[in-house]
């Protein structure tokens, strides 16, 4: 079945007849959404903004898939990152990212993320390095969700922290006690600065209450000596 007749049945299908082909169709989904990659990096290469005006492809794009400029230029720079020529030693690597976005394993978006991301680590430079600086990437976050990918991406770039690591069973919560000659209770906490930062708040919002149910207890004792044994 063509895009156009699947798309007029759509309504008459019952919900697994829809689920059933649309599954169907994803190979030719994925394969129409790298076909679009592909072209804005040749429209770029030849100059299609001429044919809206333009010095720029993405208004071109822009216009012909009616999207908006932004979403545009990551087209070209998506498939400029799958077809642009690289050296010969950089063909593997090219191939294989090129593969794993047509497969499916990298979605539209983590490609994106993983371009970014690479410009990023070059200080805003692309260098013939690329491809396996995104290979190495791709293989990182390949067939994860979106959200789990840019995450991990994310933590990738940024540096580790200083810090020094937490000793053993610092991580978890430890109290002790002590009780002075008025029989009153000090209590001490061993915790990371997490669990502090929970513990300010819950001894916050317990505060009132606590002094509340002194208080309380305090006018009932009280009534009660008043009213004699």
């Amino acid at each position: 079945m063509d895009w156009i007749s699947l798309t007029k049945a759509m309504p008459s299908m019952t919900s697994e007849q829809r689920r059933a082909a649309m599954e169907q169709a994803q190979p030719q989904l994925r394969a129409a959404q790298h076909l679009i990659a592909e072209y804005a990096y040749y429209a770029d290469k030849d100059h299609a903004g001429d044919e809206v005006g333009s010095p720029r492809t993405e208004d071109y794009l822009a216009e012909l898939y009616a999207v908006p400029t932004r979403e545009a230029k990551k087209l070209i720079t998506r498939g400029a990152s799958m077809y642009k020529p690289v050296r010969k030693d950089q063909r593997a690597a090219q191939a294989e990212f090129r593969d794993m976005h047509l497969s499916g394993q990298l979605s539209d978006a983590t490609v994106d993320d993983i371009n970014a991301a690479v410009v990023k680590a070059n200080e805003g430079k692309a260098t013939p390095e690329d491809p396996t600086a995104r290979l190495e990437l791709a293989r990182l976050v390949a067939g994860r969700p979106i959200k789990d990918a840019k995450r991990m991406l994310k933590e990738r770039q940024e540096p580790a922290t200083e810090r020094e690591p937490a000793k053993p069973g610092a991580e978890s919560l430890h109290w002790s006690s002590t009780t002075d000659s008025d029989g009153l209770y000090t209590l001490t906490a061993k915790c990371n600065p997490t669990t502090k930062g929970l513990l300010d708040g819950f001894i916050a919002q317990g505060e009132a209450v606590m002094k509340g149910a002194l208080r309380h207890t305090k006018k009932s004792k009280k009534k009660k000596d008043d009213e004699g044994p």
